[in-house]
């Protein structure tokens, strides 16, 4: 919030943020969520920073409402980004182990060893002390994360990578549960934890405490 009182409108954080998920198919369908959190979190902070000074709100009590919403969207685009590379991964080596890595010029240890391990050695130290309590929520609930990518870097070392590759691809479709329906309703409850701390945070100063 110190921050955010100090920064003019041309000079905000979320404007200057670019998507991280951009590879072969810049136009694919999965960016537009990360697109779409970047594009709305921009709006906000444009919003917040450009309040007049005249305003009937004052613009600190209106940063201390989005404070929150701030928070969540940037832990809504670091949990989107890992499980992009994780389905990017899992898609990758599910298409290598049907045709072959001659035909889709993938290879297994390849798309594991760029895409999942970095994904989960991330997600790994997202729940250091250092991050914002948000930050931390997302490293908790990228715990399985963290485990599927050990498995599959312990599986290319044991077991070979094509059967890397099936034990991988089954983990995922097996658990599709978890990355669908679970953690979107996390994130839903996420929002309305944010709007209500927002609400309290703007009444604490407002009240000057």
């Amino acid at each position: 919030m110190d921050r955010m009182a100090v920064t003019i409108h041309t000079n905000g954080w979320w404007s200057r943020q670019e998507p991280l998920c951009l590879g072969p198919e810049d136009n694919s369908i999965l960016l537009l969520p990360e697109r779409a959190v970047i594009i709305i979190a921009s709006a906000v902070e444009r919003m917040v920073l450009t309040l007049p000074k005249n305003s009937i709100v004052p613009a600190n009590v209106v940063q201390a409402a989005i404070w929150p919403l701030h928070n969540l969207l940037l832990a809504l685009w670091s949990a989107y980004v890992l499980i992009f590379h994780l389905f990017r991964t899992t898609f990758d080596v599910g298409r290598t182990v049907a045709l072959g890595s001659r035909r889709t010029g993938i290879s297994i240890s390849r798309s594991v060893g760029h895409g999942l391990v970095p994904a989960a050695e991330m997600a790994r130290t997202l729940t250091a002390p250092r991050h914002s309590l948000s930050v931390r929520a997302v490293g908790v609930t990228m715990i399985p994360l963290v485990f599927v990518g050990d498995g599959a870097s312990w599986m290319l070392q044991e077991g070979g990578s094509v059967i890397t590759g099936i034990l991988l691809v089954m983990t995922v479709v097996t658990t599709w549960w978890y990355w669908t329906v679970v953690l979107p309703s996390v994130a839903l409850m996420g929002f309305w934890a944010a709007i209500f701390c927002g609400g309290c945070f703007a009444l604490i100063e407002f009240a000057g405490i």
